[in-house]
């Protein structure tokens, strides 16, 4: 077995058994007499099957995708070292780099609102990167067009507004 395939395997299991564990804490959570409409436990339940349903299908590719590509990696890399991974550390900055930035959102999300941070945020997180710069734009107004209308309006999640500006 790869070591590739081993850490998936790991952490399948490991996200399953969180999986396992959110729905045991929600077990006891009630609804409020008379209320109409979800639970507390709807949502948390609606993301745990999600997350069964993605963790099913990276366990499906990593069983039996994982071995075709195998074989033939195999055999073309067969005395190269194409197949070893190239670990450095400027690649190890970009974790470090993406954490510094949800600290940053999470502070401006207050003070400018969240339609300008998560902007800023996708865009900043595309160019780290390095894709291609009207398409980060673009592709950062999108999502976040799409953020805002399913839990702004969809949802009806309170989103924060921009005290900066007078909102």
């Amino acid at each position: 077995m790869r070591a590739k395939t081993k850490t998936s395997y790991i952490l399948i299991a490991t996200l399953a058994a969180f999986g396992v564990f959110v729905l045991f804490l929600m077990r006891n959570w009630k609804t409020a007499p008379y209320s109409s409409g979800y639970g507390p436990g709807f949502y948390p339940t609606v993301l745990v099957i999600v997350l069964f349903l993605l963790l099913l299908i990276l366990f499906i590719q990593e069983t039996f995708m994982d071995r075709k590509s195998a074989k033939s990696n195999a055999a073309a890399t067969e005395g190269t070292d194409a197949g070893k991974p190239e670990f450095t550390l400027f690649w190890a900055k970009y974790p470090a780099i993406m954490f510094g930035m949800m600290i940053v959102y999470s502070i401006l999300l207050e003070k400018l609102g969240f339609i300008i941070v998560t902007f800023v945020f996708l865009v900043s997180g595309m160019f780290l990167f390095r894709g291609k710069p009207v398409m980060n734009i673009v592709l950062s107004v999108f999502f976040t067009a799409i953020l805002y209308f399913v839990f702004g309006k969809l949802l009806l999640v309170r989103l924060p507004v921009s005290t900066f500006f007078g909102g």
